[in-house]
């Protein structure tokens, strides 16, 4: 009896929004019945926040385009607006604010690994290719020579014992957010010795775009990882890949738009881009001599041996930026969002800071200086001593554990120094009870007691306080449930969801979702389990609209609600009884621009209540509000339910009840500051109140998905807390006078991000939540965990063959060992297509 949440195959984050994001969410004219992106989601990181913030520097150039991550404004714009950087014509802003580390995003901050840099020579309009002097890839329709000169510089870097390329090397990965400088152990910002070029392809697939959009330059980039072998997020790790552009195109509209170039990455909600390879680092770099003077051209140099000039010093600034800010806005920046070149771009040569040659092995090339923290409080600089790295320790990962209470363990952790004449000192913490581990050998050993899944952290140290950390979980007790993929038929060939299940038997299961169908657009999915097969029940097939939940008290009741579209938006309700579909009537509130129920639930064919939330329009601005309705065996009526007056949008996401006189609703409220908090309600039969439910100290925001009461004095709600660098499972039980927060599942090991979406409850003590999680490589996967009354066992869900992204989102159970939970899961070519998990 979950909410409906429907994710676009494209959208690589969709596990992590908010509440506000859901398909079905409250807008100011009616629900939406298309997944949705999510691409303006937040959760305090830098994916869901623009690359300048708001009101920075060049907030002109995000405002409406937030993927140009640190753009490079022209000559021009720079003269014209003096207060708009932290350099000059004149020399640098020596009170500009220092860089601050951001936390990385996905674990990444900056490039660690030696620079691989790839040029990607896009369209037909190159014109045939040649090789040139210094065996240099060129092009019939470079007119300039911008392509030789691009590949000579960045084969040049970290040559001639060059320094330039020293200022980055300051910066670094693994500090506290907010850490304006690196101690020496940690990775920082490698030194590209012997260059920085790693690849040339002219990519004459079609002809670029006249005027490319920020997706389609992404698009680009994916790609080129696949011609260059890059195909997993390890191989793209350190890499990046400059775009360029043929002469005669215009991307992303550089020519009117005040810029010279750019740099982002695939996975930025705002650029939306699908890479089945890891997210991707690029750059969109246009064919710079077509804006003459504009983009650098004799800024350094003058006469023919200046033209060029713009290629390296805009080339530089974006390299620079990308391996200090790979993923924007994870690595390095200032208060107002700018990077390290973006402080010091267009400083006149023979100022402080000024723009000027450098001398490579390939040759002699202008660039521009960047931003050290490290120096005189803040300076920029064009040659830095390079910064070398202290002891570097790596520590193993043993993968997650698995142990049956009272058997012994023998486990030995692997780490090692740079300094290998270093002794390694391990520490613990969250080993199972009866277990420990050997100081001086990393041995993890004991008699495994007690039951459930426990968070284990492994610390490796040296005397020079250098340290390494890994994570996994550590299972104790029964072997977990079997789950099994049950084949499932899809209505459509194109976008397939089931979003709620109801099981009133082992044999007797029906889920819910959405099709789209060709010349009928999105329509609700009915399927039913019968033991042996899932089959489609097509008789509401025909209403424009979608279902988002079902409960079947028995074998021979259901009811289901969701959305209607189309000419008759509003709400939808039907029922299952005397072996038909019945569609019934449910009024909305006077004066709703938008509806919608997430979730229902029924005692009898005469007893159903259910939840979600509606919209009103004021002054042009859309207020969502907590909405309940009751059906009597004969119509539904609404009931008076209370939302937060401080709340701007309210979602009940799930209900509940012990009895027809005993419920809980819960979902979340957003507060006017965009802060996400959990929100409760209680039904006794006659009224709705709301409830006190704390929240998860430290959490930047939290979002109840769903709830189950087996009894009245005991409910269990999960769902999602939310932090800076991702999304961790939460979980609160009612105790049937007060919420309280308890112990969470801790996620799968190795997950950016993990949230509990479903619970199904079969008695006081012993329920099952299903979820998803977000790999090291941006996949989305599911999990299910079990929870005993004290403690959670994770339980692997297995994933459809060939699947890029899955999800589960409802779950029923009829015992521990029997459960079914749906959702969707997409192909490599974008189609959704719906997806059962079960215990059987």
């Amino acid at each position: 009896m979950r909410r409906n949440r429907a994710p676009r195959q494209s959208d690589r984050r969709w596990s992590r929004r908010g509440s506000a994001a859901l398909l079905g969410a409250v807008t100011a004219g009616a629900i939406a019945l298309v997944p949705a992106s999510g691409a303006g989601a937040a959760t305090g990181r830098g994916p869901g926040t623009a690359s300048t913030g708001s009101g920075g520097p060049l907030a002109f150039f995000t405002a409406n385009a937030p993927y140009r991550r640190g753009v490079v404004p022209t000559v021009g714009w720079t003269r014209a607006h003096p207060g708009a950087g932290a350099g000059s014509a004149t020399g640098q802003n020596t009170s500009s604010p220092l860089l601050t580390f951001a936390g990385g995003t996905d674990g990444v901050g900056v490039t660690t690994g030696h620079e691989r840099v790839y040029l990607v020579f896009w369209g037909t309009q190159w014109g045939k290719e040649t090789t040139v002097s210094g065996g240099y890839e060129g092009f019939s329709g470079d007119h300039s020579g911008l392509a030789p000169r691009l590949q000579a510089f960045f084969k040049g870097l970290g040559t001639n014992n060059e320094n330039w390329s020293g200022v980055m090397t300051q910066y670094c990965e693994g500090v506290t957010v907010g850490a304006t400088s690196c101690p020496s152990d940690t990775y920082h910002v490698a030194y590209p010795t012997g260059g920085a070029l790693a690849g040339v392809w002219a990519d004459t697939s079609g002809a670029a775009p006249a005027m490319a959009s920020g997706a389609q330059i992404g698009a680009v980039s994916v790609s080129a990882a696949a011609h260059f072998g890059n195909t997993t997020a390890a191989s793209n790790r350190d890499a990046q890949y400059f775009v360029v552009s043929p002469s005669g195109t215009n991307p992303d509209d550089f020519k009117a738009g005040g810029f010279c170039a750019w740099h982002d990455y695939t996975s930025d909600p705002w650029i939306n881009v699908a890479s089945p390879y890891g997210a991707l680092a690029f750059t969109n770099f246009p064919f710079l001599p077509d804006l003459t003077g504009g983009c650098g051209a004799n800024f350094v140099n003058p006469g023919p041996a200046g033209a060029l000039d713009g290629v390296t010093i805009v080339g530089g600034h974006e390299y620079a930026e990308t391996i200090t800010d790979q993923f924007p806005r994870g690595g390095w920046s200032d208060s107002s969002g700018a990077e390290n070149g973006d402080k010091c771009a267009w400083i006149t040569p023979g100022y402080p800071g000024g723009a000027q040659d450098i001398k490579l092995a390939t040759g002699s090339f202008p660039v521009q200086s960047t931003w050290a923290n490290d120096s005189h409080g803040g300076t920029c600089e064009v040659s830095h001593p390079v910064v070398h790295n202290g002891d570097i320790i790596t520590v193993s990962n043993p993968g997650d554990e698995a142990t049956p209470t009272g058997n012994g363990v023998s486990l030995q952790i692997h780490a090692s120094d740079t300094a290998s004449s270093q002794k390694l000192t391990y520490t613990e913490m969250g080993l199972p009870s009866g277990l420990s581990i050997s100081a001086s050998s990393g041995v993890v050993s004991g008699i495994a007691s007690g039951w459930g899944t426990y968070a284990v952290s492994i610390v490796v140290k040296d005397p020079t306080g250098s340290s390494a950390t890994t994570g996994f979980n550590w299972t104790v007790g029964s072997p977990p449930a079997t789950w099994q993929t049950t084949n499932t038929p899809n209505p459509s060939t194109s976008y397939n969801q089931l979003s709620g299940v109801s099981c009133p038997s082992k044999t007797s299961c029906t889920a819910v979702g959405i099709a789209e169908v060709s010349g009928s657009g999105y329509v609700p999915a009915v399927e039913v389990w019968n033991g042996q097969a899932w089959t489609i029940t097509s008789y509401l097939a025909h209403i424009p609209g979608q279902l988002n939940s079902v409960s079947c008290p028995s074998t021979s009741f259901c009811a289901v609600v969701g959305v209607r579209s189309g000419a008759s938006t509003g709400l939808l309700a039907a029922q299952w009884v005397n072996g038909q579909w019945e569609l019934e009537a449910v009024p909305v509130p006077t004066g709703a621009t938008g509806v919608g129920l997430q979730s229902v639930w029924c005692a009898s064919p005469t007893q159903c209540l259910a939840v979600g939330r509606y919209s009103i329009v004021s002054g042009g601005l859309a207020t969502a509000f907590a909405l309940a309705t009751r059906w009597d065996g004969h119509t539904w009526s609404l009931v008076s339910i209370p939302s937060p007056s401080h709340a701007i949008s309210v979602l009940l996401n799930s209900i509940s009840c012990s009895s027809a006189s005993n419920c809980e609703a819960v979902g979340s409220e957003t507060s006017g500051l965009g802060t996400i908090l959990p929100l409760a309600e209680q039904w006794n039969g006659i009224a709705w109140t709301s409830q006190q439910i704390p929240t998860v100290a430290g959490a930047i925001g939290l979002d109840i998905a769903s709830v189950a009461c087996p009894a009245a004095n005991a409910c269990t709600a999960v769902g999602s807390s939310l932090w800076p660098l991702g999304a961790k499972p939460a979980m609160w039980r009612w105790s049937g006078t007060a919420w309280y927060v308890v112990l969470a599942s801790p996620g799968p090991s190795g997950s950016s991000d993990s949230r509990l979406l479903s619970i199904a409850c079969y008695s006081t003590s012993g329920c099952t939540a299903i979820g998803s999680w977000t790999t090291s490589s941006y996949v989305n996967l599911t999990w299910a965990t079990t929870w005993n009354g004290s403690r959670w066992m994770i339980e692997r869900t297995p994933d459809p063959s060939g699947a890029a992204n899955s999800q589960l989102y409802s779950i029923s159970c009829t015992s521990s060992t029997t459960c079914a939970a749906v959702g969707l899961w997409f192909a490599s070519g974008g189609y959704a297509h719906n997806f059962v998990d079960q215990t059987l």
